[in-house]
């Protein structure tokens, strides 16, 4: 491969830098909101709160199964120290029967002088039932049914709660999950909402930028109707559905966690393929097969996953974990094709590259982090996706709109290559109809006079003749650049044809056409049109007005009235007769 140029080296370092600032603009608004958030009350309220990291103990035994014998049973346990519990540290799960569906845990509410004291936890895939001492005072999902999906909640207690007992009864079908309580702490009502807003903080701000990309992005795809289009305006709806899903106001929404346990699985099944159709479309057709089998693979996978699930086999969130793996190894190599496509000048690619990066690498993080449990870290990175996409959105479209100018621009200037005689650069006589029609149609309207002077180079052919026709193309010319400099924005001056030019006065009286008439006469007799010559050009015109809407003879009359002023002597001009 031949090496670049130092003009396309520097014009590739330029592109690179302006790409580099945009995307550095795009960081700053989600980087300041960021910041704003963690130095406010709501980003500090996390250390305000009191966790739950006391004693936990959870019981494996058999517990009374009826709502009226477990407050019994509970009072009993508490007055017995809770003998026969078994201790654990309320985060992992507990050594249990591996065929268990249930289970009981416990601590105690930590010193605490809040006025309000409201008990805030998370669950996943699990029913709950809260007992405080021996009362229950809360309850989500129904015991003995599947309850998949994350759950938050939040409950008051007694303002002299302090060191009295919490009990949870869990239900899941998923053993692996029973007795797994996230972030429980003690914290004022208002400050634990707020905890569920600083939750959301990416989200909420990606969810709006998502829904702005998906309107911006319909309009152009009706427009356009490019695949490319529809691919990113499935994928925006998509992602947006996944922001809905993976929210925590979503709750406050629907409080179905099935149904957004669902949703936010299906979204990641979709959005694979779905990413890779739209980067498909953007690179050359010899690099798009890898691209094809990547997505069969993906869309197989979520069809196995979800015939899985179907019946029976709960594979829906394990098929979910296989497409992280897919996305941290056979994604790799579509990064690849794309920067090499990037690189060898594609302009959509050098676009995409970006984000064809950065959406697998925080994709497969949150696999790491939520499904694979193996980094440190309690929430989602997929939702910073949306400054790449945003720059994606922005960039293509500049992309297009530059070339879509491009084309405006050749088709005007292949439009006015039409219209405009190439010698004298006056107007065509193609175009004569139309501006005929047009300045009439305004004159009738503003009701105001409109004329036409028809003007013949006198002699012209004696031109020719005597000194050839390059000499008769410079009188041309010349000509043509004597009479332009006395017209104003009311004239139109067509080349008629040969040495005959016609000019359209708008808002031009009779008398008002014969002084210019007198005008030009003087002019081009005065000018030497034809140099190193003592040649003198002069002109003939005919003039003509407008009678009205019904006129249609307004060229003929104005013929007519030439050959009166060529018959009178020529270098002179007649009045149409009347």
């Amino acid at each position: 491969m031949s090496q670049l140029k130092l003009p396309e080296k520097a014009a590739i370092t330029s592109r690179f830098t302006s790409d580099l600032h945009l995307l550095f603009r795009l960081f700053l608004f989600p980087l300041i909101a960021a910041v704003f958030l963690a130095l406010s009350p709501v980003g500090q309220k996390s250390a305000e709160a009191i966790p739950l990291d006391g004693i936990w103990r959870y019981y494996d035994g058999v517990a009374p199964t009826s709502p009226e014998a477990i407050p019994g049973w509970l009072n009993q346990t508490i007055r017995g120290g809770f003998a026969g519990w078994n201790i654990y540290n309320g985060i992992s799960h507990p050594n249990i029967d591996p065929s268990a569906t249930d289970i009981w845990v416990t601590t105690y509410v930590p010193p605490h002088s809040f006025i309000q004291p409201t008990l805030y936890f998370i669950t996943n895939n699990q029913a709950v039932e809260v007992f405080y001492d021996s009362h229950i005072i809360y309850k989500a999902g129904d015991i003995g049914e599947e309850n998949y999906g994350t759950r938050w909640h939040l409950m008051d207690l007694p303002r002299d709660s302090s060191g009295r007992t919490l009990s949870f009864h869990l239900y899941s079908p998923i053993n692996q999950r029973l007795g797994v309580i996230n972030s429980p702490n003690i914290g004022n009502a208002i400050e634990q909402v707020l905890t569920i807003v600083w939750g959301d903080v990416m989200c909420l701000l990606a969810l709006p930028l998502s829904l702005f990309i998906i309107v911006l992005v319909g309009i152009y795809y009706i427009s356009h109707r490019e695949k490319m289009y529809l691919y990113m305006l499935a994928f925006m709806l998509f992602y947006s559905l996944w922001l809905l899903a993976t929210s925590n106001v979503r709750q406050v929404f629907l409080d179905a966690p099935v149904f957004w346990r669902n949703a936010q699985l299906l979204s990641i099944y979709m959005l694979c393929p779905l990413g890779n159709l739209m980067s498909r479309e953007l690179v050359e057709s010899r690099d798009r097969t890898p691209f094809s089998y990547l997505i069969y693979a993906y869309i197989g996978l979520a069809l196995m996953s979800v015939l899985g699930e179907v019946m029976g086999f709960g594979t829906l969130e394990s098929g979910v974990s296989l497409s992280y793996l897919l996305l941290g190894t056979a994604q790799l190599y579509i990064m690849y094709l794309i920067a090499r496509s990037a690189f060898r000048g594609n302009k959509r690619s050098r676009a995409l590259l970006p984000s064809v990066v950065a959406i697998p690498v925080l994709g497969f993080l949150d696999g790491l982090t939520i499904y694979y449990h193996l980094l440190p870290f309690s929430f989602y990175w997929f939702p910073l996706s949306i400054v790449f996409i945003l720059y994606f959105v922005i960039r293509i479209l500049q992309e297009n709109f530059a070339a879509e100018q491009l084309l405006n621009d050749k088709n005007r200037e292949l439009e006015q290559r039409v219209q405009i005689d190439d010698l004298t650069k006056c107007f065509n006589r193609s175009t004569l109809n139309g501006f005929l029609i047009r300045d009439a149609q305004t004159c009738r309207r503003s009701r105001v006079p409109f004329t036409v002077l028809m003007l013949d180079i006198d002699f012209f052919k004696k031109v020719n003749d005597e000194f050839g026709h390059p000499a008769g193309d410079k009188v041309l010319v010349s000509f043509a650049g004597t009479i332009r400099t006395l017209l104003d924005s009311r004239h139109t001056f067509i080349r008629y044809g040969g040495e005959e030019f016609v000019i359209l006065c708008r808002d031009f009286s009779l008398p008002q056409a014969e002084e210019l008439a007198r005008t030009i006469l003087l002019t081009v007799a005065s000018t030497q049109l034809l140099p190193d010559t003592d040649k003198t050009i002069t002109t003939s015109i005919g003039i003509s007005l407008w009678h009205g809407e019904s006129d249609t003879n307004l060229i003929k009359r104005a013929d007519e009235a030439l050959y009166a002023a060529k018959q009178g002597g020529r270098n002179c001009y007649r009045v149409e007769a009347e």
